[in-house]
């Protein structure tokens, strides 16, 4: 079956937002950042990081509050 343009449109705009809704559930809220410590809210758990860069890499302990 060939799709038409409408419909190949319509089914990439899908796509994308099923793509878009993945991103979202991956995403985190920042509550707050301290300095070196960022404190992040997901699916209602809180959960900190802290960071220290040495020598141009970045050194990072996560951990759920």
């Amino acid at each position: 079956m060939k799709l038409n343009k409408q419909q190949r449109r319509r089914i990439a705009a899908q796509q994308a937002d099923k793509l878009a809704e993945g991103d979202a559930s991956q995403s985190a809220t920042v509550v707050c950042h301290l300095g070196y410590q960022l404190i992040l809210e997901q699916y209602g758990a809180l959960l900190t990081a802290d960071w220290r860069k040495h020598s141009g890499d970045i050194a990072c302990n996560d951990r759920v509050l």
